[in-house]
């Protein structure tokens, strides 16, 4: 407790808590932006077999349901309901302390969106995944507009990275064929 002076220990477990969430999800984060793929290219001097092993283990991971999991897990990542319940078991600090879980907490639903944007980005996501995608936001808009959802909380960073993700899984091959007149 040396390093959390002056936090209690419900607030340094939160802290604590929050922060691995928030790096597990920046490696994951990071795997889908080492991954091979249609927009970007890594640095030559990492070995084939690596990048080959990244790919097949990313790809094992959407096969098993990543998109689904980590849209579930912006859907249910609401600060006032975590906040209720941090407060129920004397979790959080002041108003300070309160602040920084705050940050965390948003941080990995940012990340979280991020993670889809960097998928969607490198491999176009299959039609099962695109699917998820529009239903997910088509739901979230949904809410917003008949107030289910808390006023405070509109559609977030988070949301705009899985729309940016969507418009990646289009193909507009078809617009450049007809634009150009010939397929390049």
């Amino acid at each position: 407790m040396q390093y959390f002076h002056g936090f209690n220990r419900g607030l340094t477990a939160v802290l604590l808590y929050y922060d691995s969430k928030k790096i597990q999800v920046n490696n994951l984060k990071t795997l889908m932006l080492v991954r091979s793929g249609r927009l970007w290219i890594l640095d030559e001097n990492i070995p084939a077999e690596i990048i080959s092993f990244i790919d097949l283990y990313i790809q094992r991971l959407v096969k098993n349901g990543l998109i689904e999991k980590v849209l579930a897990k912006i859907g249910i990542h609401e600060w006032n309901k975590a906040e209720e319940n941090l407060v129920r078991v004397n979790g959080l600090g002041n108003l300070k302390h309160r602040k920084q879980v705050k940050n965390l907490f948003e941080e990995v639903k940012v990340l979280l969106g991020e993670c889809i944007f960097a998928c969607a980005c490198q491999a176009p996501l299959e039609q099962t995944n695109t699917i998820l995608l529009i239903n997910f936001l088509k739901n979230n808009s949904q809410m917003v507009q008949n107030n289910q959802l808390d006023s405070q909380i509109n559609l977030d960073t988070s949301h705009f990275f899985v729309l940016m993700a969507l418009l990646y899984c289009f193909d507009t091959l078809y617009l450049d064929i007809k634009e150009h007149g010939k397929l390049t």
